[in-house]
């Protein structure tokens, strides 16, 4: 069976020959630093932390790779990047700026501070030359070899919106000018349908979406709120793909769950990263497992950086008996970052493993 094949039967709820496995690195720099570690090659240690799922960004996603050189100096090339008068910072084509120096997408800056400036404001284009570069060098071969794949699209229409505006200002302008608003977010939507379709005819395996609605301690906004700004716009880039045949996924960190009722009955399939320190596990699993397929759920927050090797290998073991209780889980550790020890990053990869 190959990754496609696994994983879609398992969006299906049918019989698979394996739980599906993905390993996910905050970045390339980082998976390339914990091969070093474990005195391996990039090639040797991407064998053992092999994935289903393969990721091919576009160009406009400069925050997902700012610490891959090739990316960058491309981005630089074809003006999905430019340099600023500070010191390690790119802005990207909306005019955000992000951090260069080794970290992983952090902003330093937010383009629009006067909400009035918006209205003049144009998304860029769409369909510029070398926006599917990385896309179109690595999803024939991706496919040839059977992984599932998937165009990332972080930062879909909430965070693009306060990313612009800085976040407390965002929704401070949603009450205070919520037409001016609502025009900016539908530029973001209208930019969002039109690479969907342009997504969708890779054939990708889904379709994916990326906004955090969620914190530690519960939703960001009241669910009211939410239907109303962002429930029609996230649906409009949904049916591209549903309407497609094509399941959707949507990240969204932190505790979300007072959405997916919604989400659902909008076509969602996949739930990512499924934060598990911030949300209950078994209780998503009950209310939501007979309709949603989890990708993620392993404490990848708490436990893989403060726990010991013991700790993850019973948090993975008991993120299979949980979620993958009956099919409906990817299992992933969604975001390795550089503060996790050898020891520990060891003991997840050992356990995973053991359901290859």
């Amino acid at each position: 069976m190959t990754g496609e094949e696994r994983i879609l039967k398992t969006i299906r709820k049918e019989k698979v020959d394996r739980i599906p496995i993905c390993f996910h690195f905050s970045d390339e720099k980082t998976e390339r630093m914990f091969a070093e570690k474990l005195s391996m090659d990039i090639e040797e240690f991407r064998k053992i932390t092999d994935s289903d799922i393969k990721r091919c960004y576009l160009m406009d996603d400069l925050q997902m790779n700012i610490n891959n050189p090739e990316f960058v100096k491309y981005a630089l090339e074809k003006g999905f990047a430019k340099k600023g008068d500070e010191e390690n910072v790119l802005y990207d084509r909306w005019g955000v700026g992000w951090v260069n120096d080794g970290s992983s997408q952090k902003f330093t800056s937010n383009p629009y501070k006067n909400i009035e400036s918006l209205q003049d404001f144009q998304p860029p284009e769409v369909a510029q030359d070398g926006q599917f570069y990385m896309v179109e060098r690595f999803i024939k071969e991706y496919k040839q070899k059977g992984y599932a794949v998937i165009i990332p699209q972080f930062y879909t229409i909430f965070e693009k919106s306060w990313l612009m505006l800085g976040y407390e200002n965002f929704f401070i302008q949603c009450y205070e000018n919520r037409k001016l608003i609502e025009i900016l977010m539908d530029k973001i939507t209208d930019y969002r349908v039109k690479l969907a379709e342009m997504i969708a005819g890779f054939n990708v395996t889904c379709g994916h979406s990326g906004d955090d609605f969620g914190t530690q301690r519960g939703p960001v906004m009241s669910l009211q709120i939410w239907r109303e700004l962002f429930k029609p716009r996230l649906k409009r880039i949904w049916d591209v793909y549903t309407s497609m045949g094509i399941p959707v996924i949507h990240h969204s960190c932190g505790d979300c769950r007072i959405y997916l009722p919604d989400m659902i009955e909008m076509g969602l399939k996949v739930l990512n990263p499924v934060q598990a320190s911030a949300m209950p596990i078994a209780e998503l699993k009950r209310d939501f497992g007979d309709k949603l397929t989890f990708y993620g759920g392993i404490d990848c927050q708490d436990i893989l950086t403060k726990g010991t090797p013991a700790d993850i290998r019973k948090n993975v073991h008991e993120t299979v008996s949980i979620l993958g209780k009956n099919g409906g889980l990817i299992l992933s550790p969604i975001n390795i970052m550089n503060n996790v020890s050898v020891d520990n990053l060891k003991a997840l990869i050992e356990s995973i493993n053991e359901y290859r």
